[in-house]
């Protein structure tokens, strides 16, 4: 019975696109929710369009219109940004740039903002700036640590870990090494050092954000220049920027 209900809802999604595209509107991104579409003839009129459609639909369903927007940046399926002249509004989780650090959601967002017309300047320069204040480590450091919940008590982790466990978290190693130690639900901020020989994993070099010290404790450049790096190869097609192997990704 599901099956079938998915079948026919996706026979008249596809008849209801087919119908708008007959009438010359643009469809942007359409799925049983909803469908978004682009079309200067019917834009202020909306409802003479609803009308127009009228006719594909089977008796007792109906199109409603939910919004108009100015811009709509459609990054891939189920995941796009809207943009209503005033605020944004993100849907999918591709597109929603949580867990990372602050630098990296920064062009992130930005680089939203601007395809959209909501902000004028570009990322590019955004990405330019940070290439230089993070080599000469003048990037201040809660910009590029990164901040997590921890998921277990610290001792709890540690018995787990003892016992064999994996895998080993940067945010509960930082957890173990700080005074006093937080707890389950506590969110840890954490930075990376310059790698040493032996150290192949984030978890070995992570330490708390108190501990930093440009001198004594600094973090490494080397590793969050490579962040910039892989950011301008997933984004750099949407800012005119040709990406290294020519790989786009999901959004940090």
């Amino acid at each position: 019975m599901a099956a079938e209900v998915t079948r026919l809802g996706r026979e008249l999604l596809q008849q209801l696109i087919d119908e708008f595209n007959r009438l010359g509107c643009i469809v942007l991104e359409a799925d049983t929710d909803g469908i978004y579409l682009s079309s200067p003839e019917y834009f202020a009129n909306p409802n003479v369009l609803l009308v127009k459609m009228g006719g594909v639909l089977p008796q007792g369903i109906e199109l409603e219109f939910d919004g108009s927007y100015t811009a709509m940046f459609c990054y891939k399926a189920k995941n796009y940004a809207l943009y209503d002249g005033q605020k944004v509004v993100l849907r999918g989780s591709a597109l929603r740039s949580r867990g990372i650090e602050p630098y990296l959601k920064k062009l992130s967002d930005q680089l939203i903002k601007y395809l959209i017309g909501a902000l004028p300047e570009s990322p590019v320069s955004f990405l330019v700036e940070y290439r230089k204040q993070i080599a000469a480590q003048d990037l201040p450091v809660n910009m590029v640590s990164k901040s997590e919940v921890l998921s277990q008590n610290p001792e709890a982790y540690a018995s787990n870990m003892a016992a064999g466990g994996k895998p080993r978290r940067a945010s509960a190693e930082v957890a173990l090494k700080m005074n006093p130690q937080p707890r389950m639900g506590d969110r840890v901020s954490y930075f990376i050092l310059p790698k040493e020989k032996g150290q192949t994993s984030d978890w070995q070099r992570a330490r708390p954000l108190a501990d930093y010290d440009k001198v004594k404790a600094p973090y490494d450049p080397k590793y969050y220049l490579k962040k910039l790096d892989d950011w301008e190869t997933r984004y750099g097609t949407f800012l005119g920027l040709k990406p290294e192997g020519g790989v786009q990704g999901e959004l940090l």
